[in-house]
């Protein structure tokens, strides 16, 4: 599908171009009185080998290597169609009207100051301590400035990189660049200094440059923003630039409001973990009651003396007889099953007939202290059941 459209508008607008290669290279050149676009294709047998294409410009220049000795039949599809030149030459060389204001080195126009372009066609108009540029432009013309600002304009007080705004009436294209001190625009204007690529209209851009932005050790260094504009319409236009640095304090405002959000966030966390560490603590001081309490009932029941109780009497809490399982006697001489008397000390540390209580206002069992036993047997149980 390619060949066949390359074909059918070959068929009107095409040069055929045949020859017997002298040299290393053929050379295509085309230039415009007016800016416009360009474009060049060839066609070696039918089959596209290259393409060239430019937005509005004045001059292409292409070459196309060829072996020597050798016959070619070339399709050379160019627009626009008038003021082209085709030529054998020996060697590659630089691209036309380099030396006018550059010089030739390694096959590339080397421009002077304040000059920038392929062919080093363009003037870099500086622009100091303005804030508004005028210039008139022809149909497609490219035009380059450069705005220099030092790194007090660039940085405010709280050491927060200002926006850059540029407003433009009427609309017009602009490729921006950012450079340091000391950079020069011809040798500098690479992707990497990038900041904007598009239409800058009357309502403005805000350009966001900070992520490229480095300080430099002499503040009186100038920083530069370089314009590469270019006139989209069909008719000379005056266009009218501003720009300004703009103050950042809803930046500025938005740090103060994460670091109050940070400090907030920083207290709600450390309450949460002093809850949740209050609470543990509890756990762990309800659990050591609950075992201190469990301990001192088991206590009290191993105290309390294992006796042979007479046949025909029922305990108090179960109803059965006495003689039927193993039984103790509370200090207040009252038989009771072992087992029903452990349950009873997990509720209540008194007698269940006559509701005698079993400790004393010190907290010591009764029957320790009535009995006055202190023997080391006594003791022992003491502290084993956690009675003190």
């Amino acid at each position: 599908m390619i060949i066949l459209t390359f074909l059918n508008i070959c068929s009107i607008n095409c040069i055929l171009y045949s020859f017997t290669a002298e040299y290393q290279y053929v050379l295509i050149e085309i230039f415009s009185e007016e800016w416009t676009y360009m474009k060049i294709e060839i066609a070696e047998e039918e089959i596209i080998q290259s393409s060239l294409q430019k937005n509005f410009t004045q001059y292409i220049q292409m070459y196309y290597q060829v072996e020597q000795g050798k016959e070619y039949n070339l399709d050379i599809y160019i627009y626009p169609e008038n003021l082209y030149k085709i030529n054998q030459v020996e060697k590659r060389d630089c691209p036309n009207n380099c030396s006018e204001k550059g010089l030739c080195q390694k096959l590339e126009c080397q421009c002077f100051e304040l000059i920038a372009g392929d062919r080093c066609q363009y003037d870099i108009e500086p622009i100091f301590d303005k804030n508004k540029y005028n210039v008139e432009m022809i149909p497609f013309q490219s035009k380059i400035i450069a705005i220099y600002m030092q790194q007090d304009d660039i940085v405010d007080d709280q050491q927060q990189i200002r926006n850059f705004k540029v407003i433009v009436s009427p609309s017009i294209n602009a490729t921006i660049y950012f450079l340091f001190p000391f950079e020069i625009p011809y040798k500098s204007l690479k992707n990497n200094k990038l900041v904007f690529d598009g239409i800058i209209s009357q309502e403005g851009q805000v350009i966001d440059f900070s992520d490229k932005f480095e300080t430099y050790h002499l503040k009186s260094a100038n920083y530069s923003f370089v314009f590469m504009l270019q006139n989209p319409y069909f008719q000379n236009i005056n266009f009218s630039l501003e720009f300004e640095m703009l103050d950042n304090d809803n930046q500025f405002q938005d740090f103060i409001l994460v670091i109050i959000l940070s400090i907030v966030s920083f207290i709600i966390l450390l309450v949460i973990i002093y809850i949740v560490k209050k609470r543990c603590e509890n756990m762990q001081e309800k659990k050591n009651k609950d075992n201190q309490s469990m301990n001192s009932q088991k206590g009290l029941l191993h105290l309390m003396g294992i006796v042979d109780p007479a046949k025909d009497q029922e305990c108090i809490i179960c109803l059965d007889l006495l003689d039927q399982k193993p039984c103790r006697i509370t200090p207040c001489k009252h038989t009771l099953h072992e087992a029903c008397l452990n349950q009873w000390l997990q509720k209540q540390q008194n007698c269940p007939i006559c509701r005698e209580t079993f400790l004393d206002d010190e907290g010591y069992p009764k029957y320790v202290k009535t009995r006055n036993q202190t023997t080391t047997f006594l003791n022992h149980h003491l502290s084993q059941y956690g009675i003190q």
